[in-house]
């Protein structure tokens, strides 16, 4: 996967299509570097976007217990004290350790602007940090972004003004400090500083390093920009922990119905495999010898093509009247069952449900209403000679 990582300095803001931006390419070890307008970017599978770290104020504030869950809406009430602005312009992004929570602003419409900017010509970007998430914050390196030195210590950003690299600023001098320092920087800018003298001038040991900085990977601890609002993709701030037990039962309703649908449909299947055995069955018996192969369709048939042996047995045409019509009624049929001259109907309903079907069958023979359990009926009809 390409990265194309593009540094925007104080000059470059706000933006537009034909601001020319210094941009990094990598890809695994292959890399390259080069400067060109927004609108002439070169290719890049993931978009990175780095911004002034003057621009980014970072500080940490203390929640109350229990607060994490809330911490979007709680953020600009626990900043009121330290802003010089109001909250309600600024875009905030944050990290949360317990009850400890790290803060980033910046300008809201700023980034909006850039966003917008970039979205005009086709990118949008999947990551967005201060400058100086390319480097630790442990308060050792320092980071030169062409009009200043960039450095992080905890939770807080650093920022010293310089014109030139080959001379530590004023500020960092006036603080004394034992430690080593480490110094990044464009391997291909004009002015260099020389450790001996940055060394001689603060005190400590001062070292150039010979890495890019910016092909280096983001610090782990790095907040990125793109949330809320303003995120990369969707996002939702919701308390899941408290949806879990909605959710749970949820999912045992879906699979309580889903179990009763599965049982309600292997029922169904069983009754109409039994009511098929009782076909053959009952087809056997009124025509012995004949083979049998799909009892309703050879009824149909033999009753609309009549033969001699339809003729022989003239309760055919009445049988299958009746049947067709039991089978119509609007009541579940659990049997179908013919002996002698006599048609037995079991359905799952009650005997006053059954009235109406009753009289209906009385034309063609002398039926009769039988229950059988709470919700079972059994209807004879007797074939009129």
């Amino acid at each position: 996967m390409t990265v194309l990582r593009l540094l925007f300095t104080e000059a470059d803001l706000p933006a537009t299509t034909e601001t020319v931006v210094s941009w990094f390419q990598f890809n695994g070890s292959r890399w390259q570097r080069g400067r060109s307008t927004i609108a002439a970017l070169p290719a890049g599978d993931r978009l990175e976007v780095l911004l002034p770290p003057a621009r980014v104020l970072r500080t940490e504030v203390t929640l109350p217990k229990g607060a994490a869950r809330q911490v979007r809406k709680l953020l600009p009430h626990a900043l009121d004290q330290m802003l010089l602005s109001d909250a309600d312009t600024l875009h905030l992004a944050h990290q949360t350790e317990g009850e400890s929570c790290r803060v980033a602003a910046v300008d809201k419409t700023l980034l909006a602007e850039l966003l917008g900017t970039l979205a005009s010509v086709g990118r949008r970007p999947q990551h967005v940090w201060a400058a100086d998430a390319l480097i630790g914050n442990d308060g050792s390196t320092l980071l030169w972004l062409g009009n200043g030195w960039a450095r992080r210590r905890g939770a807080l950003a650093e920022w010293f003004d310089a014109d030139t690299p080959a001379s530590p600023p004023a500020l960092l001098a006036s603080t004394p400090s034992d430690d080593p320092l480490t110094l990044y920087l464009d391997p291909d800018s004009p002015s260099r500083p020389a450790a001996e003298f940055w060394t001689t001038q603060l005190g400590r040991p001062v070292e150039i390093a010979n890495a890019d900085p910016m092909i280096a990977p983001a610090a782990p601890d790095a907040i990125d920009l793109l949330q809320g609002e303003l995120a990369a993709g969707p996002q939702l701030d919701l308390d899941w922990s408290r949806l879990r037990p909605t959710g749970l039962l949820i999912v045992a309703a879906l699979a309580l119905l889903l179990l009763s649908w599965g049982s309600e449909w292997w029922r169904g299947r069983s009754e109409e495999r039994a009511l098929q055995a009782q076909m053959r069955d009952a087809f056997t018996r009124a025509f012995p010898g004949t083979p049998l192969i799909d009892p309703q369709l050879q009824l149909e048939s033999m009753r609309k093509s009549p033969t001699p042996s339809n003729a022989a047995n003239g309760t055919l045409g009445p049988l299958l009247e009746l049947a067709a019509l039991l089978r119509s009624a609007p009541y579940p049929l659990e049997s179908l069952d013919y002996r002698g001259n006599t048609l037995e109907a079991v359905f799952r309903a009650k005997p006053e449900q059954l009235s109406e079907l009753a009289q209906q069958l009385a034309s063609r023979g002398q039926p009769g209403l039988r229950p059988e359990g709470a919700d079972r009926t059994v209807i004879t009809v007797t074939l009129k000679p």
